[in-house]
C-alpha cells in the first residue's frame, strides 16, 4: 500500500496511557508510548479507511466541541499543593496513511 496523505494527529497524555486522536477522521486509538499510539492511530486509521471505501461513505472531521472535550482530559501534574496542567506539546510528526 502506498502511504501518501498526511493526516493532521494530537496526542495527549491521560492518566495511565497516551491518546492520539486523527482531526480529519475522528479515529482514535491509545498506547502506554507515542511510539504506540502512532502505530495504533496509523492502523486505525488505516482500517477506517478501508471500511470508508467498502461502505462508500464521506469519513467526518472532529467537530470543535470533541476536540475541547479531548484536550479537557489532559492529566494535570502536580506541584506542591497547587495542579498545574502540562502544556501541550504540538509537534508535527507526517502520519502518513
Amino acid at each position: 500500500m502506498k502511504y501518501n496523505k498526511p493526516y493532521t494527529v494530537l496526542i495527549r497524555k491521560g492518566k495511565f496511557e497516551y491518546i492520539g486522536i486523527c482531526l480529519e477522521l475522528n479515529v482514535s486509538a491509545r498506547g502506554k508510548t507515542i511510539t504506540e499510539v502512532e502505530r495504533n492511530l496509523r492502523n486505525a486509521i488505516r482500517d477506517y479507511l478501508a471500511y470508508v471505501r467498502s461502505e462508500k461513505i464521506k469519513p467526518q472531521a472532529i467537530s470543535s466541541e470533541e476536540i475541547i472535550e479531548f484536550l479537557r482530559d489532559t492529566f494535570p501534574e502536580r506541584k506542591g499543593k497547587r495542579e498545574l496542567f502540562k502544556p501541550i506539546r504540538l509537534q508535527e510528526v507526517p502520519l502518513y496513511v
